[in-house]
């Protein structure tokens, strides 16, 4: 693209990677996240100011400063399709959002395109919920909220013995609330649990596209490959393509998908947002993100150009930075291959994780290869070196990459065929 651009983000915080990403081929990206309450903390402030963006601390003074305006989170999907309204072109995902954040009205989405739904139960209040899972009958259930993410995570109900304490916890925190609280209660199925990662724009999917395996937020390896040559099972998000189009999605989008042992194929928990994993990788692994945000933004789909046909992410976390700002030492020829989540550096230089309550992610250290292996071992040369108080990574990450790898190939997901482009393996001290 020749045109000069200017992107403004709106973001919740967390993704501040992917507008240093962007940067690249941006011409000049605006940061904004939301930081204004009745008592601000200065920290929410200090989210962003990296090398390659700027630091903005007012939405609405900035929006016709920028060609374009990028959303990366989900909950403001009244405020995109506003803004599209009034002439401004906008990427996100517009009123699609819902098919996230109301999981019982998601199921019923599934239910109408005649897609396969996980078994459940939706229980309404905190009572009704303690007596479902007193009933030895409903062992094995995951417990999943609507709309209120912040309340509680998804919670694996074995049996009330062991789930008693999380209840009371639950119940606790809820408080009142709990009396009109909505609960899922999913049936546990044996299946392996590959994701679809790109973007869509009005229902339409890139031609070529991302899928991969993820240890649950420890670490992800991601293959590059045409949509019409991936397995079906991760193609099948195609199906949703009518409903996106419907609620305005031209934006970021994930997705889970659940292959059972007999061989059925359930799509839970669409992602309608820049995911995290996989986001720190695409951000990176694609070059072309203007021209994708600009055109997307007005409803012309563009495939990306990627730089290899696999790569990996490695997430670095910490429980002390939960509530303690923490300082990073990484080597300078590794500072382009670590992402962090919320992040700022200061005036001398240091690099910093602002504290979250709600996550001890810290940021990750992003691979390159021609194989997944390759990409994998790279990510983890990355993580090794990025030091920080009490911080850490999975140790077993490179081999649990490998075994969800080998798991899918057991059941007819190819994940090691030759890539579809040639490949860039990035020249770091190894």
């Amino acid at each position: 693209m020749t045109k000069r651009l200017t992107a403004l983000v709106y973001d919740s915080g967390d993704f501040v990677h992917f507008a240093q990403a962007i940067s690249a081929s941006f011409d000049r990206v605006l940061y904004f996240s939301s930081w204004m309450s009745s008592h601000p903390h200065q920290r929410d402030t200090l989210v962003g100011d990296f090398p390659g963006i700027t630091r903005v601390n007012w939405f609405w003074k900035y929006i016709d400063r920028a060609d374009v305006i990028v959303f990366l989170d989900c909950g403001d999907g009244d405020l995109i399709t506003w803004l599209r309204k009034k002439g401004y072109r906008v990427w996100g995902c517009g009123l699609s959002d819902n098919l996230e954040l109301d999981r019982a009205n998601y199921r019923r989405v599934l239910d109408r395109l005649n897609l396969a739904v996980v078994p459940a139960e939706t229980i309404i209040g905190i009572d009704e919920l303690e007596k479902f899972l007193r009933k030895p009958g409903n062992a094995d259930r995951y417990v999943k909220c609507s709309f209120f993410r912040g309340d509680f995570e998804t919670h694996h109900h074995e049996s009330w013995f062991l789930s008693q304490v999380w209840f009371e916890d639950t119940k606790r925190k809820l408080g009142p609330g709990g009396d009109s609280a909505v609960f899922i209660c999913e049936e546990e199925v044996p299946a392996v649990e590959p994701g679809y990662d790109g973007y869509s724009v009005d229902g339409q999917f890139p031609s070529i596209g991302m899928w991969g395996w993820e240890y649950k937020n420890r670490a992800y390896v991601m293959r590059v490959q045409p949509f019409a040559q991936m397995p079906s099972a991760i193609s099948i998000i195609d199906a949703l393509g009518p409903d996106l189009k419907m609620l305005g999605m031209r934006g970021n989008f994930h997705t889970e998908q659940r292959i059972a042992d007999n061989g059925e194929v359930y799509i839970t928990d669409p992602c309608t947002r820049l995911g995290s994993p996989p986001g720190e990788i695409m951000g990176m692994l694609i070059t072309n993100w203007a021209d994708i945000i600009y055109k997307g933004a007005a409803g012309e789909i563009v495939d990306p150009v990627t730089i290899s046909p696999y790569a990996a992410q490695i997430v670095k976390y910490s429980e002390y930075a939960e509530d303690n700002y923490i300082s990073f030492e990484i080597p300078d020829v590794l500072m382009p291959y670590f992402r962090f989540r919320r992040g700022f550096r200061d005036k001398k230089g240091l690099f910093w994780s602002i504290p979250d309550r709600h996550l001890d992610q810290v940021g990750s250290a992003i691979g390159f290869g021609n194989t997944p292996e390759e990409a994998i071992q790279m990510a983890a040369h990355v993580a090794d070196k990025v030091r920080g108080y009490r911080l850490e990574h999975a140790p077993d990450a490179e081999d649990k990459l490998l075994e969800l790898i080998q798991g899918g190939e057991d059941v007819g997901l190819s994940f090691r065929e030759k890539g579809t482009q040639d490949g860039l393996v990035a020249e770091i001290d190894r």
